[in-house]
């Protein structure tokens, strides 16, 4: 946007899934207000584009998403996720929330917890609002107590952990192409499509052999809140 003027993401990832040496692309940190059919349109037909949308949302509150001066609003987040379901039918997603902003009501709390609970995200990152001197956020009225934001950080973390479990368990008992990253003489650790490197789960591979840099199929057996298990298997991976 600041080279062009206009949104040419779309564009760029179409010529980097043509380079030859490139083996998986992975889109990190997409402003939803950006994220537009032709960029979801390119990651369904290039298959080096892993089906992982990191999205910062925020909130859910059309009150405290505007005090955030976020330029979204919760409909307009809801199509934007139904769209990317609609396209990317096996998408992982991955967002961040934060608690406790000056003025967040327990109905705008609530309200939060209803949009994760019926969204689904595969992974959620969630913070309690601190406030940071010389801010605009820091000299607004009704500013959250401690207590009240490390508790609704509790609630919050605790919904979206099972949540979390249930969205790994869909995936059991299918093979899925996994990254090796570290390997052992009986083990290995990478990561799958679904899982982004430092801030999501891993994939346990029951196998001695691998070396890292390469891609395996690996059909999982075992899965928890956040690392799933598997073994290396010769059927095609997804």
């Amino acid at each position: 946007m600041d080279l062009y003027k206009e949104l040419r993401l779309a564009s760029l990832l179409r010529k980097l899934a043509a380079v030859k040496e490139v083996e998986w692309l992975r889109v990190l940190y997409l402003y939803p207000e950006r994220i537009t059919e032709e960029l979801l349109t390119v990651m369904a037909q290039e298959e080096k584009i892993c089906h992982y949308l990191d999205i910062p949302v925020q909130h859910a509150s059309d009150k405290i998403l505007r005090a955030m001066g976020r330029a979204s609003r919760r409909a307009g987040l809801e199509k934007l996720f139904d769209q990317i379901r609609k396209v990317l039918p096996d998408a992982a997603l991955r967002t961040t929330f934060i608690v406790g902003f000056p003025g967040e009501s327990d109905e705008d709390f609530d309200e939060l917890i209803r949009f994760i609970r019926e969204q689904e995200f595969d992974w959620v990152g969630a913070f309690p609002y601190s406030l940071e001197e010389g801010t605009p956020a820091a000299q607004l009225p009704y500013q959250v107590a401690r207590e009240v934001k490390n508790d609704r950080l509790d609630r919050l973390l605790r919904i979206q952990r099972s949540i979390s479990l249930k969205r790994n368990r869909a995936w059991l008992g299918k093979t899925l192409t996994v990254l090796v990253e570290r390997a052992g003489e009986k083990r290995a650790v990478g990561r799958c499509f679904r899982q982004a490197p430092e801030v999501d789960g891993v994939t346990h591979i029951r196998a001695g052999g691998l070396v890292p840099g390469v891609f395996v199929p690996i059909k999982i057996e075992r899965v928890g809140i956040y690392d799933m298990v598997g073994r290396v298997v010769h059927e095609p991976a997804q």
